[in-house]
């Protein structure tokens, strides 16, 4: 098998084009994301594309879903040759107005 490698945080933009990208190089992608629909369509694409590719629903702010998400890894690809933290949060916000729970959910995202 190709080795793998372990996409977090997998959604439309950047994630897709990573996993496409590692696919295309001969490596075994595998997306990890909170929607499992989306991710489906994903690996539905990429296999149109003849890239062979598996995806985990996983959430990432969620330590519990992502130590599930590590062992479900190992124990169904092996020890990921590369692991890429995708995960981000990068939605507007206004200084003046956001919240401190706020700043911290997405302080916890981005570090």
């Amino acid at each position: 098998m190709a080795e793998t490698v372990v996409i977090l945080g997998v959604g439309e933009g950047f994630g897709r084009s990573i996993a496409r990208a590692f696919g295309q190089a001969g490596k075994y992608p595998v997306p990890v994301a909170r929607n499992e629909e989306k991710l489906k369509k994903m690996v539905t694409v990429l296999q149109k594309e003849n890239i062979n590719a598996s995806s985990i629903r996983a959430d990432a702010t969620n330590s519990q879903q992502t130590e599930e998400m590590f062992k479900q890894v190992v124990n169904e690809f092996g020890i990921p040759g590369t692991f890429i933290y995708n995960v981000g949060n990068t939605s507007p916000d206004d200084p003046f107005s956001t919240s401190v729970e706020q700043i911290k959910r997405t302080f916890d995202v981005n570090v």
